[in-house]
């Protein structure tokens, strides 16, 4: 099934699919769309494998491309709008586009990219033009490349075997189904675009669009729409559960939250929880897919870190700093394989050119499987650092701190020192009114982690600072914790 809109439009056709700008699409309008978008492209000589790409905040024609794609095989190419011209300039020059849509924010940007392009403000006539006629349907492979994602390792060519399958096994392993919807205001331009979104159209649900994300108006799309599930970035979550009518806001038809990309800190789970709304860590990477893991709600609830199983068809392989196989019980970095694994990335020649380790895609994901076979989430490989002769994960020792009830956010950083290198920093975010016992911190931590482990400094903040997407500054705090000292 590679016309997801079609099969989908058929069963529903009149069921709400998606909400923009005002106003509901049906599932049987969003496939006229798709089909008007398929044959437009059609006529202006566009083929299959071609690739059409986006420069533009969150829009309609996200979704018109990512559902028109299969109808005629072209490639899906979203770009991030926030990109400065130098680079994404070069990103187009690696895609070559044969067409490219614009908002009013990148008009002179895609005008000195030299390809094809059009405005957003005129795509309504625009796609007009197009017949609502089924065009003719390639005959597709699994392997097609359905996607180009921009990623730190390059731009990634994402099959339609990945894409689907991470859909359909998203929407089991939660339960979807087509009384559930979703607010989306994550950038379309990444892995976030397949997290919930396909997985609820693949289930007959409801998306509502949001061009970029704003408090107040999220917590109006949840309350208006009855939205069930939703996923923010850690950073989006503080914001939110921060806001002044967030204690007020009807969230009654809420399920539950997702925490994309790490644990939500604890004082936003303390404050979601007094609303009685559970948290599920979402983890995933554009090469495997936004969906890697599934874990009960109860059991998310009570360990913050656990990622739980594997999605059907993800295999996993713990390693260890030098590429090896870790043994059981220890944390190492996943690499994974199976087909939900991209193709690999492009070339100079637009060739889709493997990069792979082992057979395998080698992620930065610290992770480690527990006595019951649960997998935990220990942070991101690019935050570790070796002390002494000992590779740190911060994760590792912030999970033994998080089981402290006094403890309400923390994080681990390295800091310069003559004779390890570097040290173990712990940053600790307590309780109004607890006092900081160094010791009790430390018996805790020496029952928890090996000696190797064991933090050499502690230093008490009022919050942790973090960037736009909820990422710790560990730099910062092992900076503040410099200049105290010299001081």
């Amino acid at each position: 099934m590679f016309d997801l809109i079609q099969w989908r439009a058929r069963k529903s056709p009149e069921a709400p699919a998606l909400f923009f700008n005002g106003r509901w699409y049906s599932y049987r309008e969003m496939d006229g769309r798709a089909n008007r978008l398929a044959n437009r492209l059609l006529s202006l000589g566009i083929q299959r494998g071609d690739r059409v790409g986006v420069i533009a905040q969150n829009h309609l024609v996200h979704f018109d491309l990512l559902l028109a794609a299969p109808k005629v095989g072209i490639v899906f190419a979203p770009f991030n709008p926030h990109l400065g011209r130098d680079a994404l300039a070069a990103m187009v020059a690696q895609v070559k586009p044969a067409l490219v849509f614009a908002d009013s924010r990148s008009h002179a940007a895609a005008a000195a990219l030299g390809v094809p392009w059009t405005r957003l403000s005129d795509y309504r006539e625009w796609l007009a033009v197009g017949s609502l006629d089924l065009p003719p349907m390639p005959a597709l492979d699994t392997n097609d490349p359905y996607m180009l994602l921009g990623t730190p390792g390059g731009m990634a060519v994402l099959p339609y075997r990945q894409v689907l399958l991470n859909a359909r096994h998203a929407a089991d392993a939660w339960g979807l189904s087509s009384r559930d919807g979703t607010v989306h205001c994550l950038p379309c331009f990444g892995p976030e675009l397949n997290l919930l979104c396909l997985p609820l159209l693949y289930r007959g649900g409801r998306v509502v669009l949001m061009s970029a994300f704003d408090t107040d108006e999220y917590l109006g799309h949840l309350a208006l729409h009855r939205v069930t599930v939703s996923a923010l970035r850690p950073g989006m979550l503080h914001q939110l559960c921060e806001y002044g009518d967030f204690d007020e806001a009807d969230l009654s038809s809420l399920h539950w939250f997702g925490s994309v990309g790490a644990p939500a800190p604890a004082p936003v789970r303390q404050m979601l929880a007094r609303r009685g709304l559970p948290v599920r860590t979402l983890v995933g990477i554009a090469e495997v897919g936004p969906n890697l893991f599934h874990a009960t709600l109860e059991d998310s609830g009570r360990r913050p870190e656990l990622l739980g199983q594997p999605l059907p068809e993800v295999e996993l392989t713990l390693r260890r700093a030098d590429g090896t196989v870790a043994a059981e019980g220890e944390t190492g970095t996943l690499s994974l394989s199976g087909p939900m694994l991209f193709s690999g990335y492009l070339d100079a020649k637009q060739a889709a050119v493997p990069k792979f380790d082992h057979g395998q895609f080698a992620s930065e994901i610290v992770a480690r499987k527990d006595l019951d076979g649960e997998w935990l989430w220990f942070g991101s490989g690019q935050d570790a650092f070796t002390s002494g002769a000992t590779l740190i994960y911060p994760g590792e020792i912030e999970a033994a701190l998080f089981k402290l009830d006094s403890v309400l956010d923390c994080a681990v950083s390295g800091v310069a020192d003559r004779k390890l290198g570097m040290a173990i920093l712990v940053s600790v975010v307590v309780q109004d009114g607890a006092p900081l016992h160094e010791e009790a911190l430390r018996a805790s931590l020496a029952a928890q982690l090996p000696a190797a482990f064991q933090p050499n400094h502690f230093q008490r903040v009022k919050m942790l600072p973090r960037d736009a997407w909820g990422a710790v500054k560990r730099d910062e705090l092992s900076q503040q914790f410099a200049r105290t000292r010299e001081g």
